[in-house]
């Protein structure tokens, strides 16, 4: 009779650890629910560093569960829609093995990792080549492909005084005829005998190399000697 109300107590106990067990991963499916939710949200709305900062947060609470692979790829597109790239690589070294080799995680970082290297052509082309989710990450890939062809104006615009159209074409990672509504659309004229966009240099955007804008200058050059 001992024996049996001994293995009659056990059993209690095991479907009380059970049922614990079944509650803790529910909570956890739900805060997950919850969070990517929100990420999903400001993502929706452009706001681009509360996404980086949601995953931030979660990342330290809860750094032995990682999110989502998808919740990466969006962190990932999110640093690099604000020109961080020294964020997005911390954040792409911090995963593990499991989700770097995530082909979309792999995809957003292949984009990264051309803009670590001060490619912004081949971040085009790395961009526009994957065949990208369009219900979980399309409009962070919409807002980078704008951010990047923002900078490429802004380096044109302030690098040369005439911008052969081809070159525009290859930077802005735009078909010629896009590159020529651009144009129009910011002032830009067009020499059509000779192929080339007329904008400008802008001498007073060019980087000043003295005092600390010379050190960050050496900062940033030594980073991006660095192996990805």
């Amino acid at each position: 009779k001992l024996q049996f109300l001994y293995l009659i107590e056990e059993r209690a106990r095991h479907t009380e650890a059970v049922w614990v067990r079944c509650a803790g991963s529910a909570a956890a499916v739900l805060l997950m629910s919850a969070f990517e939710e929100t990420v999903y949200k400001y993502a929706v709305l452009g706001s681009w560093e509360k996404v980086t900062r949601e995953i931030e947060e979660y990342d330290t609470m809860h750094y032995a569960e990682p999110a989502a692979p998808a919740v990466y790829v969006m962190g990932l597109l999110g640093y690099l829609i604000r020109d961080e790239l020294i964020n997005a690589r911390a954040l792409y070294r911090r995963l593990d093995a499991k989700l770097r080799a995530h082909p979309d995680v792999a995809a957003a970082w292949d984009v990264g990792r051309c803009l670590w290297k001060d490619q912004p052509q081949e971040a085009n082309a790395a961009l526009a080549a994957y065949s990208w989710e369009q219900d979980k990450h399309g409009t962070a890939v919409a807002a980078l492909k704008e951010a990047l062809r923002d900078r490429a104006v802004s380096r044109l615009r302030t690098a040369y005084s005439r911008v052969p159209l081809q070159m525009a074409s290859a930077s802005l990672g735009m078909p010629r005829e896009e590159v020529l509504a651009l144009a129009n659309r910011i002032g830009w004229a067009y020499d059509a005998q000779g192929e080339a966009l007329l904008g400008g240099a802008v001498e007073e955007g060019r980087a000043s190399l003295t005092g600390l804008g010379a050190l960050n200058t050496v900062v940033e050059t030594a980073l991006f000697l660095e192996e990805d």
